[in-house]
């Protein structure tokens, strides 16, 4: 699979769940053009998703490990 396979993956869940979760606020950071607040915002690697101080970050981010991080901070 090509790794564009994987970019969408987190932009398709993180649509979805938008749609279905009104409060979840998202902002992105385009890596390729601002990587010292990537880095300075703890991202060493992407795709990444950021919630508080945790980080999930991997180049095989699943449609359900996207969903449970997201749905488990929204829970507390």
């Amino acid at each position: 699979m090509q790794r564009g396979h994987f970019v969408s993956n987190i932009h398709i869940s993180l649509e979805k769940l938008d749609q279905e979760y009104p409060e979840l606020e998202l902002a992105s950071i385009e890596v390729a053009f601002d990587y010292k607040l990537a880095w300075s915002e703890g991202i060493r690697m992407f795709p990444a998703l950021k919630i508080e101080k945790d980080i999930l970050s991997g180049v095989f981010l699943t449609r359900k490990a996207i969903r449970k991080f997201i749905e488990d901070h929204l829970h507390h």
